[in-house]
């Protein structure tokens, strides 16, 4: 089995750049981790730019998301105060709201 290699920083929105004729011809919005772009999605159109961020959000909550899985082991019964804390500060950066 091929080894799985991962960014270990933080994964973060960065928002939008502007117009990219090379890629999309509109602006992208950018997930970076300590300051590589990891991924990126087109948001050309108005109504774009929301889903965009939506998107954007979820990828960037991603590494969040696995270990808040892992954390809870299927079994609430061991789970502890700290991985509670973590699984919904992964839950609201992958929806956007506040804890």
């Amino acid at each position: 089995m091929a080894a799985t290699h991962t960014m270990d920083g933080p994964w973060v929105d960065a928002g939008l750049t502007g117009p990219n004729p090379r890629i999309s011809g509109g602006p992208l919005r950018l997930v970076k981790c300590e300051g590589v772009v990891i991924a990126l999605m087109p948001a050309w159109l108005d109504d774009e730019h929301e889903e965009a961020h939506a998107n954007a959000r979820i990828v960037a909550a991603a590494p969040d998301l696995l270990e808040a899985l892992k954390r809870c082991r299927f079994d609430s019964l061991n789970m502890t105060m700290d991985d509670m804390r973590f699984i919904r500060a992964a839950i609201a950066k992958a929806t956007g709201e506040a804890l």
